[in-house]
């Protein structure tokens, strides 16, 4: 299968960007360039609520495709049940959002096993710096708590010290017919 690779940088180009009314193969591209392409999935907070979902996957409402894309609402109705139609895509209703589906995501956008190689490697690095750094941190944060119950236990005693010394200059300072 041949394919161009294209990186998600090229989103934040000043032509995508541009302001203008998408043509129909635009809104198909921004559709796969949107979905989640992560394997693990992910998650996004909409009103409030925690919304998860998966890999070729994606919360929209039509409004936000509408304004995305410069059309009518009605227009991106039109074309998602085009998809739907056409088996190209699915939708999900939720009490929050839709979840929109391309039914053949890894089609377009693939996991190379090389590239699945590399991210499992990556990940277990990862994870293992991160699990090194969280017991540097815990350790550290021992570390500085026993400096500061040191520290507080000095300051008692030389507060208690001080104390001492003031009442035996006291008693030495005080005649002994005021005691």
């Amino acid at each position: 299968m041949a394919f161009i690779r294209i990186n998600r940088k090229i989103f934040d180009n000043f032509l995508w960007k541009e302001n203008r009314v998408y043509s129909r193969f635009e809104a198909w591209i921004d559709l796969i360039q949107l979905m989640c392409y992560k394997k693990e999935g992910d998650e996004k907070i909409i009103n409030g609520v925690v919304v998860r979902f998966k890999r070729g996957q994606y919360p929209v409402s039509y409004s936000f495709l509408s304004q995305r894309w410069n059309w009518s609402i009605h227009k991106v109705r039109i074309f998602i049940n085009l998809l739907k139609s056409e088996k190209q895509a699915s939708t999900e209703t939720t009490n929050v959002t839709t979840i929109l589906t391309l039914i053949n995501y890894d089609t377009y956008n693939p996991i190379s096993q090389a590239e699945g190689q590399a991210e499992g490697q990556a990940d277990g690095k990862r994870t293992a710096i991160r699990k090194e750094y969280i017991e540097y941190k815990e350790d550290f944060k021992e570390e500085i708590n026993k400096e500061e119950i040191l520290k507080e236990k000095l300051e008692d005693e030389k507060m208690y010290q001080e104390k001492q010394d003031r009442f035996k200059q006291w008693l030495l300072d005080t005649p002994i017919e005021e005691l």
